[in-house]
């Protein structure tokens, strides 16, 4: 049966990507949302 707690290195790495990636999909959901108002 393989670990399924993640590895230090691989927390950073998730954590990273979750604040780079969250903004990134806010935005554009956000010019999305805008452009099928017009």
């Amino acid at each position: 049966l393989a670990r399924i707690t993640p590895t230090d290195q691989e927390l950073k790495l998730g954590v990273f990507t979750a604040l780079v990636g969250a903004p990134l999909f806010a935005l554009i959901a956000w010019r999305a949302a805008r452009e099928w108002r017009l």
